[in-house]
């Protein structure tokens, strides 16, 4: 199911170990990714797992991975994780306000024009 890589076109393995000497690179079959251990725990590989590369090829993004999240590097990406939550909050947000705002100036509509006002009809396009 797991294959060691010792052996890389650009020598992704040995360059691993230069950022952290516990790195050992394998290849999961199964899920056909690769995947970096370090560090010995008590498991029955007796590695734990470090990190999936979200790559399917093995190239110096692997090593950039690698050097973005070392865990020196945690207090950066967990700002980094909240700026990014907050701008998708404020988008959904913002979102909603605009729906809110149509719903009122529907309502306003139909309420000045003492009819009902269909909102399938008149206010949806039809693709």
């Amino acid at each position: 199911m797991y294959g060691k890589v010792t052996c890389d076109l650009f020598n992704i393995a040995e360059r691993l170990k230069k950022i952290n000497r516990d790195y050992r690179l394998y290849r999961n079959n199964r899920d056909m990714r690769f995947e970096v251990h370090g560090g010995k725990a008590r498991t029955p590989s007796g590695w734990t797992l470090a990190f999936v590369v979200p790559f399917e090829r093995l190239d110096a993004r692997v090593l950039d991975y690698a050097l973005r999240t070392r865990k020196q590097n945690y207090t950066q990406i967990e700002h980094e994780i909240a700026r990014h939550n907050d701008a998708i909050q404020k988008s959904i947000f913002a979102n909603l306000e605009n729906k809110k705002q149509d719903l009122e100036d529907m309502l306003t509509f139909a309420t000045r024009t003492g009819r009902t006002v269909l909102f399938t009809k008149n206010y949806t396009k039809e693709f």
